[in-house]
């Protein structure tokens, strides 16, 4: 089968995933649509400590890969600690059924991960610390069903993609480590305000969604404030075990 068909299957199915969780059109569908977001990420302690916020860049964008439409998703955290330090993550995606193409992510320090898609196949290579510094190292592997790149980077962007209601639930495929696909748990909540871009008040679906650390690791809830819109997401929140306490992604005023 060539590289198109089995990208085709691969999509079709997503397709299928997405449709079968079609609900009262309260919330619009169709491809998503070009961006360009910032939020502000800040850590709120149970004891009362609010760290100093930290800015998140977000933006989409039309492009072609391997000559077919595609939509690609980048993502750039400014981090305080180190000074300067920044990780970019980059997710390149069919927009319609958001079946992945390629991920990577990268630090400041030279450390990256990259992985390409091919159906069911993936390609990656990854950064390793060597004696000489930092060294390259490449593996492939075969995924048992198709997956949309949740933990990649794709995050609650997955949810503007499917028709939301109050009260809905569901669950999509994604790729948790090599060869673990897993089910995420999601539930629209409600209708909720949330301030969103320029500051302006909004009416939003408040969805949760289970999330896991890892394969044998423990799993957690992150909240998400999701408009059919860009740039989609107006607000995340995501509860944090050590030190106690969540994290917030707020639109920049």
């Amino acid at each position: 089968m060539s590289r198109r068909a089995r990208s085709s299957l691969a999509a079709a199915v997503l397709a299928a995933v997405l449709m079968g969780l079609r609900a009262a059109p309260q919330h619009a569908v169709g491809p998503l649509q070009p961006y360009t977001n910032a939020w502000t990420m800040t850590f709120h302690g149970d004891d009362g400590t609010v760290s100093p916020p930290q800015l998140w860049e977000d933006s989409m964008d039309t492009i072609t890969w391997n000559g077919r439409p595609a939509m690609q998703r980048v993502q750039i955290e400014h981090r305080l600690v180190p000074v300067g330090g920044y990780q970019r993550t980059a997710n390149v995606f069919d927009a319609r059924t958001l079946a992945p193409y390629m991920t990577e992510v990268r630090q400041r320090n030279g450390m990256f991960v990259r992985r390409e898609y091919d159906g069911l196949r993936v390609r990656e290579i990854r950064s390793v610390r060597s004696s000489a510094g930092v060294d390259s190292a490449m593996r492939e592997y075969t995924v048992s069903a198709p997956f949309i790149d949740f933990y990649g980077g794709m995050y609650a962007t997955v949810l503007a993609a499917r028709p939301l209601t109050a009260g809905l639930q569901g669950t999509f495929p994604a790729l948790l480590a090599p060869d673990t696909i897993v089910q995420v748990p999601f539930s629209v909540l409600t209708r909720d305000t949330v301030r969103g871009v320029g500051g302006a008040l909004t009416s939003a679906f408040k969805v949760d969604v289970g999330i896991s650390s890892g394969p044998g690791a423990g799993s957690g809830t992150f909240t998400a404030w999701v408009i059919d819109k860009p740039p989609y997401v107006l607000r995340l929140t995501t509860k944090q075990g050590k030190p106690p306490g969540y994290w917030s992604w707020d639109e920049t005023p």
